[in-house]
């Protein structure tokens, strides 16, 4: 089965979830194409149910069933034949998703040359190159008829219909109307938290996520839409107390079966121990602090002395764990970068987590794939970066091993 995966507005983030989930669910798969906006991947097995598939992950907008791959002069021909062959009787809706491929008028050729075979049908252009989820939904595109992307790879084009789409409503709603959320403390946004859950390289049922620096509980929210036990902590009584009732609202408005004041604790992730937890923690996913708010107008020096201050934080916080004896197996962590003036600085930790025998783990290891295609990828750090346009703070996403050995661990 080939499908095309239409990626977010980090692709290197998206492809990174999606190979984990598909690994993580036991398919056997092959990259046969990856363009700044599209993955397209051979799969050993049809995607049973590809909405609920879409559903729990957060990176990608659509995902399309590749139905033929031909030379750019046989599209238009391909595409006729289709619709003549699946959609006969009916008004036909369709619209044209292209990804690194021009083609400008092909959208009202095919309208023209169906009308010659009797086929009613609308053509659906939308604002851009290819069609967002919105303009899929609000025009009913995947009820009556074909939203067809069409993706370059080299001399050939792969030719597909979208047949799952984002339920972007769910994501804004479960962002923007949730009862307490504070911009100015820093929000890990839902879809981002979710990519974290799926960043775990093992199957995650019946396993237990805690995220020591909870705040407003976006990792509790999405790990329990999918059922997921979770807890959280902060130093904060005000994030504890938003975090419960961001919890209880979820709780009603999706109807969970979950217990928001047993979930969540008071508590300075730098000092936490064994004791403190109810249910013991399988993996850690968290963003840790991301520094004050940014006025756009720091240099150099005061930059590199909040570094400073966030690498002894994150440093105090893993070794803490260590020393604690807490069985920690994965961490997926953000942890800020800051991009000045065109010049990136990261936290100096990667050695450090190394003698506490956390390894960084390629999210990329063991897949054969095009690195070099992979913008936000930082090969040597073996990390994502995850900024906004013309912010000074951005998220370098780590995946964290534990490395069992007999050696004893030197601070």
């Amino acid at each position: 089965m080939l499908y095309a995966f239409i990626l977010g507005k980090n692709p290197t983030l998206s492809i990174a979830e999606i190979i984990s989930v598909l690994k993580r669910d036991s398919f056997v798969f092959v990259i046969l194409s990856i363009t700044s906006k599209s993955l397209v991947i051979k799969l050993d097995k049809k995607i049973e149910n590809t909405q609920f598939f879409l559903d729990k992950i957060g990176g990608t907008i659509k995902i399309a069933e590749i139905f033929s791959i031909k030379k750019e002069k046989e599209v238009l021909g391909e595409l006729l034949n289709y619709i003549s062959d699946n959609f006969q009787n009916q008004k036909f809706i369709f619209g044209i998703s292209k990804y690194d491929i021009s083609l400008p008028k092909i959208g009202f050729e095919l309208k023209k040359e169906l009308k010659k075979i009797n086929i009613n049908s609308r053509f659906v252009k939308g604002k851009d190159k290819s069609l967002s989820a919105p303009e899929i939904k609000n025009n009913k595109i995947l009820t009556h008829g074909s939203d067809f992307v069409l993706i370059r790879e080299k001399n050939n084009i792969y030719i597909g219909k979208t047949i799952a789409i984002q339920d972007y409503i769910s994501y804004s709603y479960r962002d923007y109307n949730r009862p307490r959320r504070n911009a100015k403390s820093g929000m890990l946004p839902p879809k981002i938290a979710q990519i974290m859950i799926n960043l775990i390289p093992l199957k995650i049922n019946s396993k237990v996520i805690y995220d020591p620096f909870c705040g407003q509980g976006t990792v509790l929210q999405e790990a329990s839409l999918i059922d997921l036990k979770s807890m959280g902590s902060d130093i904060s009584p005000e994030r504890i107390f938003d975090t419960k009732e961001n919890l209880k609202w979820l709780k009603r408005e999706y109807n969970l079966n979950i217990h928001p004041e047993e979930m969540v604790f008071l508590s300075d992730a730098l000092k936490i121990k064994n004791k403190d937890f109810k249910n013991k923690p399988d993996f850690i996913v968290s963003e840790v602090y991301l520094g004050p708010p940014m006025k756009g107008n720091e240099n150099e020096k005061e930059i590199i002395s909040i570094i400073n201050k966030i690498e002894h934080q994150c440093i105090f916080f893993l070794k803490n764990i260590v020393l604690s004896k807490i069985n920690i197996r994965y961490l997926i962590l953000a942890i800020p970068y800051y991009n000045l003036k065109n010049k990136k600085y990261y936290l100096n930790i990667i050695d450090e987590f190394k003698k506490m025998s956390y390894n960084v783990i390629d999210p990329f290891n063991n897949t054969e794939i095009e690195k070099g295609k992979l913008k936000e990828y930082n090969q040597e750090r073996k990390t994502i970066e995850y900024i906004r346009e013309n912010q000074i703070v951005g998220r370098e996403l780590f995946i964290l091993e534990k490395k069992y050995t007999n050696t004893k661990v030197n601070f």
